[in-house]
């Protein structure tokens, strides 16, 4: 055979040779090119996966202080009312009938108390609730002891004061719990 048979044979061996060593490599490329979209996707994924476990964990929690941020306040509310009521007597009532209904109503306020505040001790960022309930707490009992004092003294302004502490500390509460609520209420 003469040489010109050949070149067109090498020619297309040459050429068979090409076509398989490029499509190889075509193919590695969309191999390798599918393996970082399947990973981008898989790392989507974990992320979205991760983000609703945040979301799941911090709903949760909002709801759990929830409602122990309304136990609080409902006690601590109650015991300003009763404050406010322990100096006063109001028309036909007798300080037995007032002592006894003051009592039942702080019993009321405090049936959900004692677990939600060690439920909010162990809470990261709660304790100036619990703070705040137990300077109320306090005012509360340094008031019932001064109310009969400031009657045969005629003068107030001491009681007064524990009484405005005690509506401020309420208030307190209340505006934390719910700035902790809404941040905990924000979109992740």
């Amino acid at each position: 055979m003469s040489a010109d048979v050949y070149t067109p044979l090498a020619a297309a061996f040459v050429a068979s040779i090409l076509t398989s060593v490029g499509s190889r490599w075509i193919a590695g490329v969309q191999a390798k090119k599918a393996g970082v979209q399947q990973q981008v996707r898989i790392d989507a994924d974990h992320a979205e996966a991760r983000r609703q476990d945040e979301r799941n964990l911090r709903d949760a929690k909002r709801e759990r202080l929830r409602g122990d941020f309304v136990a609080v306040a409902w006690a601590a509310e109650n015991v300003g009312s009763a404050a406010k009521q322990l100096g006063m007597l109001l028309a036909g009532d007798t300080p037995e009938a007032r002592d006894e209904r003051i009592q039942k109503q702080l019993e009321d306020a405090h049936v959900d108390l004692g677990r939600a505040m060690i439920r909010l001790r162990l809470e990261e960022g709660a304790q100036p609730i619990v703070d705040a309930y137990q300077r109320v707490r306090g005012n509360w009992f340094q008031y019932q002891w001064q109310v009969p004092e400031a009657d045969r003294n005629q003068d107030h302004s001491e009681v007064l004061k524990l009484l405005l502490a005690m509506e401020a500390d309420v208030e307190g509460i209340v505006t934390t719990a719910k700035a902790d609520l809404d941040r905990l209420g924000q979109a992740i």
